[in-house]
């Protein structure tokens, strides 16, 4: 993954306001990977978030700062983490199918487009 300069990266995030989250991720990883639309799409969004995860390592390094509000005291928790320790390794395949009864139930991870 080369940035072309920061600028760039910034020209990039601007573009992607305004859409929803998982399309915000898409348009980064269209650009930053150089994928037609059709070929990020069919990423899984695992296969996604990996890719965006990296960027955010690049970027501002192996661990993340955080903080989330109780919605019914108010009270703010702050914590770190290693992004490294949200990085799983991505499956072959993880379509699986099922039957119950006389249905038949295929699954597979989503997409993007889903």
């Amino acid at each position: 993954m080369n940035f072309a300069s920061s600028a760039h990266l910034l020209s990039l995030w601007d573009q992607a306001q305004g859409e929803k989250p998982g399309r915000q991720g898409l348009i980064l990883l269209m650009r930053l990977a150089n994928l037609t639309p059709e070929k990020a799409e069919a990423y899984r969004v695992g296969e996604r978030d990996a890719f965006l995860l990296g960027i955010r390592k690049q970027l501002f390094g192996p661990r993340a700062e955080a903080a989330a509000t109780c919605p019914a005291c108010g009270d703010v928790s702050e914590f770190s983490f290693s992004v490294d320790a949200l990085m799983v390794t991505p499956q072959e395949t993880m379509a699986e199918e099922y039957t119950f009864g006389t249905y038949r139930f295929a699954l597979r991870c989503p997409t993007a487009l889903d």
